[in-house]
């Protein structure tokens, strides 16, 4: 995704099953053409189905926030609770949410703030202007009763690994 701001984005799906009835679920970015903000979106299958449900905005609120979710992360608890979090950027900083849903619920909750302090994805930049790369470490892990994300950044002054426990 380019933004207006010629701010690149990188941002691939993330996929989970869920652990007891095996329904596939899949995150996204999904971004228009000439907007400032992008959404991340989350569609199911039910084991066996062939077709996929109408995609739902996790963080229905993007537009008018103007804040640019990408790079999800996807879990379903074994309670069949589905959290997703993802990389949340407004303002020239960068946080780190999370939504969740009741067991067995669809409908996402939140988002919720999983950093303490907001962080500046530029000094993880290897190069000019919006070349920041703050990818490939990051995830989501589920426990009883809590999720895990952990992400890469730069509050330290260094690009360092972060994780939270959400319950």
């Amino acid at each position: 995704m380019i933004l207006p701001s010629q701010l690149q984005l990188f941002t691939l799906p993330a996929i989970a099953v869920h652990p007891r009835d095996g329904s596939v679920y899949v995150a996204y970015a999904s971004y228009n053409v000439g907007t400032n903000y992008s959404e991340v979106m989350l569609t199911h299958a039910t084991k066996g189905e062939s077709t996929w449900c109408s995609p739902t905005s996790v963080f229905p609120n993007a537009a008018t926030d103007e804040i640019c979710y990408f790079q999800p992360q996807l879990a379903v608890s074994k309670a069949g609770i589905i959290a997703v979090s993802a990389f949340a950027y407004a303002n020239e900083r960068m946080n780190v949410v999370l939504a969740r849903s009741r067991p067995q619920s669809l409908c996402l909750e939140g988002p919720v703030v999983v950093t303490d302090q907001p962080f500046d994805p530029e000094l993880a930049s290897s190069g000019g202007d919006f070349s920041w790369w703050i990818g490939n470490y990051q995830g989501l892990a589920s426990g009883p009763g809590v999720f895990y994300p952990f992400w890469n950044d730069t509050r330290t002054g260094n690009l360092e690994i972060f994780v939270a426990a959400i319950t």
